[in-house]
C-alpha cells in the first residue's frame, strides 16, 4: 500500500513538473516571414520590431510590419522586452 502511494505521489509530481515546463515554453510556433516588403510575425506576444537600413532606423510595434525602405535591412524582433529574433533581408528589386 505504501509503495502504491509513493508511486502515485511521484507520478503526480512528474505531471506537475511537466505542466510547469510546458506553460513556460508555450505551445505556439513562432515564425518570421518576409512577404513582399512586409514582415509577418506569428506566435510572438506584443512584438516590437527594430529595422535598420539605408541609414535609417525604425521601431514599430505589431505583428505585420511594412518595411518603408528598399535596401538591405537588419531586423530585430523583441517580445516581452527580450530579443527573440535577428536577421538580415535584401529588399533590392
Amino acid at each position: 500500500m505504501r509503495t502504491a502511494i509513493a508511486v502515485l505521489l511521484i507520478a503526480l509530481i512528474g505531471l506537475a513538473s511537466y505542466q510547469v515546463v510546458m506553460s513556460q515554453v508555450g505551445s505556439q510556433a513562432k515564425s518570421v516571414n518576409l512577404v513582399g516588403n512586409k514582415l509577418v510575425l506569428k506566435g510572438f506576444s506584443n512584438p516590437t520590431v527594430r529595422i535598420s537600413g539605408c541609414g535609417e532606423e525604425i521601431v514599430v510595434n505589431g505583428s505585420t510590419v511594412e518595411i518603408p525602405v528598399n535596401c538591405n535591412v537588419s531586423v530585430e524582433v523583441y517580445s516581452e522586452g527580450r530579443l527573440v529574433f535577428t536577421g538580415s533581408f535584401s529588399l533590392n528589386p
